[in-house]
């Protein structure tokens, strides 16, 4: 074997343990997505755990920006995780635990999906976000009056 042939087989081995390490990562965001934690609401042991890891942060920069397209609603449900087990259990009191961090998650549509899966907090969804936008728009307000000071 030539040494261009060996490293063309080393690359094609590569190709296929980063495409294996993908789809597992995949999975398993969908996994964490859709499992109920049992026990959680006595400790917060794992619910304390997602919330102060960057767990999330890290896949996103291994899978790059296609993952977001793909695995919305699974993504949805891992949003959920730090405030409730699932979106059936989400409190109007823990809202601006998920809501609040949204620009950051970069997820598209959450809102949207938020109200449709529990109509019964959408009025609470919506105020938190109006806050959230005025708050946005008095500070970039304010930003621009002390540029032009």
């Amino acid at each position: 074997m030539t040494p261009t042939q060996r490293l063309q087989s080393l690359l094609h081995e590569e190709q296929a343990h980063c495409a294996a390490l993908e789809a597992g990562i995949r999975e398993l965001l969908a996994h964490i997505g859709s499992t109920k934690f049992v026990g959680v609401e006595q400790d917060g042991g794992r619910r304390d755990w997602i919330a102060t890891t960057d767990v999330d942060r890290r896949l996103q920069t291994i899978l790059g920006e296609g993952l977001q397209a793909r695995d919305l609603e699974a993504r949805y449900r891992w949003a959920i995780l730090p405030a409730a087990d699932s979106v059936d259990r989400l409190r109007a009191i823990d809202l601006d635990r998920v809501i609040g961090p949204l620009p950051e998650l970069n997820l598209p549509g959450f809102v949207a999906w938020l109200i449709a899966s529990r109509p019964d907090l959408g009025d609470r969804v919506r105020e938190i976000e109006e806050e959230l936008n005025r708050n946005r728009y008095a500070g970039a307000r304010t930003v621009g009056q002390k540029e032009m000071a």
